[in-house]
């Protein structure tokens, strides 16, 4: 009778006796698959924060309508003066986008009234802007960011 010669088998390659380590082939695929599923949610995740902002600004909207509807209300219907460079004005200061005026980064501008009329009812100086306005001035040799995104015509 013949026997039969068997190789041995590496202690690395028996079973139950061996390490459990991933090889660098199942590692990459891995990878390659959360690298793919990380660039399928980029543009979901994108999307849900322009549509964020945008209902952020909407509530911002929101909140000025409200401030310039109290202030009619208590002023016999009438609504808030808009005038140049005036403190007997919405809010003081103009909107524009030179840098020599502080007007453009100024928060007492807003909130403060002594210098707006609409101050006692939209007190918050974020419900003036937008939060996807990044347009900045530069003053003093900085880049600041603007404290409002809206304003009113002169003929309102």
């Amino acid at each position: 009778m013949k026997t039969r010669m068997t190789k041995p088998v590496p202690k690395n390659c028996r079973k139950g006796n061996g390490s459990r380590a991933f090889t660098l082939i199942e590692l990459l695929v891995v990878v390659a698959i959360i690298s793919i599923l990380a660039a399928m949610l980029l543009p979901a995740i994108a999307k849900s924060k322009t549509r964020a902002q945008g209902i952020y600004c909407l509530a911002n909207t929101r909140q000025l309508t409200l401030g310039w509807l109290l202030y009619a209300d208590d002023h016999d219907g009438k609504l808030c003066p808009n005038r140049t460079n005036s403190y007997e004005s919405w809010v003081a200061g103009i909107l524009d986008f030179e840098s020599i005026h502080t007007d453009n980064t100024n928060v007492q501008f807003l909130v403060n009234s002594k210098y707006a009329k609409l101050a006692p009812y939209v007190n918050i100086a974020a419900s003036f802007k937008c939060p996807s306005d990044k347009s900045q001035v530069s003053y003093g040799g900085h880049r600041l960011p603007r404290v409002r995104s809206f304003s009113m015509n002169h003929a309102v």
